[in-house]
């Protein structure tokens, strides 16, 4: 089984290496690293291929194009029988491949598998991990995003694409149109670290008004799976506006 890792960067020149040695750490031969630098203007694209060379394949976009961009073009020329991501600024375990790869042999009808994280330092999964993938409810998975795109490994499927259109809750609109279709499984065990919560202030999570217009756009594109959803619209859009304003109300 050969897996791709993804990593999409802009002015990461301060955490892409720890990323990117956290994957090199998984001691997987068969990995094919690729980082897409997003046209920074910091020294990332230098420091990546100086440091690492052949070992990573490094994909320079032209212009600022954003995440989905940048995950897609990696997608577009990875090799690996599935692919996982991994952002910049966050790191991997150890064990996650070792892990992954052994669920996907002994499950290979799983398309979409994710795990858990953690915002501190992890341990090393014991023998006794439970490596048994259960399956996300549909519903669970409509009522927010529960997933980290630095958690999920996806079969290397040229339908399988972020839409380029949406600047916020991409990884959302996508994660709900391959659930519907393939099914979500999730392990129980936070395989990846991130260095900050999703909703931080300073990352592009912080906007949060944005980010729940997004939710309502993933939302909105739901009838494309399946008529049925345009009853069920309104009440999402509902629902992520009362979490909204809900979220406001605890500021104060």
């Amino acid at each position: 089984m050969r897996l791709s890792v993804i990593i999409p960067v802009y002015n990461g020149a301060e955490t892409i290496c720890r990323a990117v040695d956290s994957v090199m750490a998984q001691g997987h031969h068969d990995l094919e690293v690729i980082v897409v630098d997003d046209a920074s203007t910091d020294a990332t694209f230098h420091l990546v291929k100086q440091q690492y060379g052949d070992n990573v394949q490094l994909i320079s976009l032209p212009k600022n194009s954003g995440s989905s961009f940048a995950r897609n073009a990696g997608m577009a020329v990875a090799t690996g029988d599935y692919i996982a991501f991994l952002d910049a600024d966050d790191s991997w375990g150890q064990g996650k491949i070792e892990a992954i790869t052994e669920v996907l042999r002994n499950r290979p009808e799983i398309a979409f598998l994710y795990h858990g994280y953690s915002l501190a330092p992890m341990d090393k999964p014991g023998k006794d991990l439970d490596l048994y993938p259960r399956k996300l409810s549909y519903v669970r998975l409509l009522a927010g995003n529960v997933i980290s795109t630095s958690c999920v490994v996806l079969k290397n499927e040229r339908h399988f694409r972020f839409a380029t259109d949406m600047r916020y809750c991409e990884d959302y609109e996508l994660w709900l149109r391959i659930s519907y279709r393939c099914g979500a499984y999730y392990l129980d065990f936070p395989f990846t670290r991130l260095y900050r919560p999703i909703t931080s202030v300073g990352g592009i999570s912080a906007n949060r008004l944005a980010m729940r217009i997004g939710e309502m756009r993933a939302y909105a594109r739901l009838p494309r799976l399946n008529p049925f959803f345009l009853f069920l619209v309104p009440l999402l859009w509902m629902g992520s506006a009362t979490k909204h304003v809900l979220k406001l109300l605890r500021l104060l």
